[in-house]
Order: C-alpha cells, then sequence, then structure tokens
C-alpha cells in the first residue's frame, strides 16, 4: 500500500508505504491506526481500487474520510465484462 498526499506547494510526496500479508480488514485497520497516530488527523479524500476489505477499514477508521474508486480501476473492470 502506498500513499501519496498533495502538500501546501501543490507537490505530491509521498506520505506512507505499508507492506502487509494480505489485503484483510484487520490488516488494512491496522494501517490506518498507525497512519492516525502519525499524523492525527484524518485524509479529506481517500482513493483506492475496488477492495471490499479496504473500503471497509475506511468506513472504521477514516470515518470522516471520502472515499472515491479510482477511475482507472473503474475502466479496466468495465473492459474485463
Amino acid at each position: 500500500m502506498l500513499g501519496t498526499m498533495v502538500n501546501n506547494m501543490g507537490r505530491t510526496v509521498l506520505a506512507f508505504f505499508a507492506l502487509v500479508a494480505s489485503e484483510t480488514i484487520v490488516e488494512f485497520n491496522w494501517i490506518f491506526t498507525c497512519f492516525m497516530e502519525c499524523f492525527e488527523v484524518a485524509p479529506a479524500n481517500v482513493m483506492t481500487d475496488e477492495c471490499q476489505s479496504f473500503a471497509a477499514a475506511i468506513k472504521n477508521k477514516l470515518k470522516d474520510s471520502e472515499h472515491f474508486i479510482c477511475g482507472w480501476h473503474k475502466e479496466n473492470t468495465i473492459k474485463e465484462i
């Protein structure tokens, strides 16, 4: 998992990076708990692929964040159907 953000100068910067053994709700909850311990403020927006575990963890740990599905992932999912 790679997290980027836009700084106050309008530049995209690396915010955090996490390697996990599996993409479970428990793993994502842990990542977001660590994120909140470091940054203390939830991001306004979170963009992900369509992973249901990721979406559930956002609802659990980042309640004030708005969740968006990445357009690239949506488009490629439609192409597969």
